[in-house]
């Protein structure tokens, strides 16, 4: 439930510098996702984009893209998309799928 989601989020933001742990970042990310605070959620994705961590990388560009869609942000979405898609990482197929459903003007 969504307020599971925000305890969670109490949780993370209580862990001592929080900024600096790709995981916790991460987590974050998807929490405020959920509990559709998109703007916090694209703020936590674009930290991990920034830092290039490996092990959230792909997952951030991808989770990312969500928001923006969620955000009515179609072409920033794309933009994420494309770039993941691009990418060889097991997210590349779910990007490309992703792509071919969004609606172009």
């Amino acid at each position: 439930t969504r307020g599971n989601y925000t305890e969670a989020l109490e949780i993370l933001e209580r862990i001592s510098r929080p900024s600096e742990n790709s995981r916790v970042i991460f987590f974050k990310g998807i929490c405020y996702l959920v509990v559709d605070d998109l703007e916090k959620a694209i703020r936590e994705f674009d930290m991990i984009i920034e830092k290039k961590d490996p092990a959230y990388y792909d997952d951030a560009l991808y989770f990312k893209a969500i928001a923006l869609l969620r955000c009515d942000e179609k072409e920033k979405a794309l933009e994420q998309l494309n770039l993941l898609a691009s990418l060889s990482t097991p997210y590349s197929p779910k990007a490309r799928a992703l792509i071919s459903k969004v609606p172009r003007h």
